[in-house]
Order: structure tokens, then sequence, then C-alpha cells
């Protein structure tokens, strides 16, 4: 399944389009998009670090203070033990090959 679609019928048919990238948007949208996305790549590592989470947090509005509190301490402790020598670094690209090999 691509991004903006549906796994049933349920959803809008103009979400069901992919482009030739295989991004999945609306041909009436796909200026904007096209605008906003040139416009996003043309902002600094931090910028579009925080949109992204502006945009990401845009699609799940409720918020459960309890398990963001919980990720702060987490992110606050490995931290720490990094700093301390406890903890190796891992670089994104292995974190991620980590991660998609435990979802297999």
């Amino acid at each position: 399944m691509t991004a903006m679609e549906w796994p049933d019928e349920s959803g809008p048919a103009r979400f069901r389009h992919d482009d030739e990238a295989g991004s999945a948007y609306s041909p009436a949208m796909s200026a904007s998009f096209d605008k906003v996305k040139k416009d996003a790549g043309a902002l600094n590592t931090r910028e579009r670090a925080k949109l992204a989470r502006e945009l990401i947090d845009g699609l799940d509005p409720v918020v459960d203070e309890r398990v963001e509190a919980l990720w702060i301490e987490e992110a606050e402790r490995r931290y720490a033990a990094y700093r301390a020598g406890t903890m190796e670094a891992a670089s994104g690209e292995e974190a991620m090959q980590r991660a998609r090999k435990r979802l297999k």
C-alpha cells in the first residue's frame, strides 16, 4: 500500500493515484505539493526536521502526554549512557537496517 491509500475502498478515489515515482497523491494537488516540497527542500536540516514533526503530528493529533514523557525519559537515558561511554552510537542507516530486520 502506498501513502494516502486506504486498505479498503472506503477512502476517496482521488487518493489512490500513483505518480511516476510511486507517490500517491491527487493530480489536482500536485502543483501545490510540488511547491511545498520544493520550499521544504530549501530549509536547513533543523527546520526540515521541525516541519516533518509538525506534519506527522498533524496526522494523529491525539497526543498521550504519558507516552511522550516516557519517550523523553528514554531518550535522556540513552543520551546519558552514550555520554558516559556505556552505550555506543549507531548510524541512522544501521539503526534503520536493524528496525527493518525486526519487522520481517
